[in-house]
């Protein structure tokens, strides 16, 4: 079932190419001693990101990610925009 407005829940399995290009993206933006800016404010968008890896969790919130996140954020939003999503109405809830 296709969905432009790619609203809702998704599932999938990323190409090894895919799965590949996004392991690099987290290992070269610092993953383990990253931080990011908390602040909030104007009407932008907001990112929330969270990373389970080695029994650890990263979350992040923030409206001004640090370039060095840049090539992580883009390779996520390459994931959705490529497509191969199927649609699912079995729903999960993100963390907050």
């Amino acid at each position: 079932q296709t969905d432009t407005a790619s609203q809702g829940y998704f599932i999938g399995q990323l190409s090894d190419t895919t799965f590949e290009k996004l392991i690099k993206a987290i290992q070269t933006c610092n993953l383990r001693t990253l931080k990011m800016n908390n602040a909030l404010c104007c009407d932008g968008s907001v990112s929330t990101i969270i990373v389970y890896f080695n029994g650890q969790r990263k979350y992040f919130k923030t409206m001004f990610p640090p370039t060095i996140a840049n090539e992580l954020i883009r390779t996520l939003y390459a994931i959705c925009e490529e497509g191969g999503l199927t649609k699912t109405f079995d729903k999960f809830k993100i963390e907050e």
